[in-house]
């Protein structure tokens, strides 16, 4: 015989199983990208949750948080042997605050590069400063034997000189 008591503590099982399911961590393959907002795959529903990936070999891949389709909160990418690729938060779905990305490294404001970066690229290093997502003032840049100061404006390159 099945009481009161019995079915209120069966019903509040389910229910608490219920919400603990509907909380998982996703991975990429349940949500997709579309106009810059995040879906649960398959709906129209904006993907609110937690995205945790791991790479074949059981490394984390990547951790990170949506709400209303868009990345909240810290997010990090890893490489297949543990080590940080990417590293940094995001706020309403702009990056914000220091970042690491592969060899760049930086602070973004409301989503644009601000201020002084350190950026590697395939033998390249170029360091400089970003005012409103653009490159302004003196680069410097060193690859391949040969040094250069660039002059930016506004994002415009105003001079190139090797040194």
């Amino acid at each position: 015989v099945i009481t009161k008591t019995m079915k209120k503590l069966l019903t509040i099982f389910c229910l608490a199983l219920l919400v603990s399911c509907s909380d998982r961590p996703v991975t990429s393959d349940d949500i997709v990208k579309r106009q810059g907002l995040f879906y649960k795959s398959f709906t129209e529903e904006l993907f609110t949750g937690s995205l945790l990936e791991y790479h074949i070999n059981g490394q984390l891949l990547q951790k990170g948080s949506f709400i209303n389709g868009k990345r909240n909160g810290p997010y990090v990418r890893y490489d297949s042997l543990g080590g940080i690729e990417r590293k940094g938060e995001y706020v309403n779905g702009k990056k914000e605050g220091q970042w690491k990305d592969g060899s760049l490294y930086g602070e973004y404001l409301n989503g644009k590069k601000e201020g002084c970066w350190d950026e590697y690229f395939m033998g390249t290093n170029s360091v400089g400063c970003y005012i409103n997502g653009r490159k302004d003032g003196i680069w410097k840049v060193q690859g391949d034997g040969v040094y250069l100061i660039r002059t930016w404006e506004n994002g415009t390159l105003v001079s190139n000189r090797i040194q």
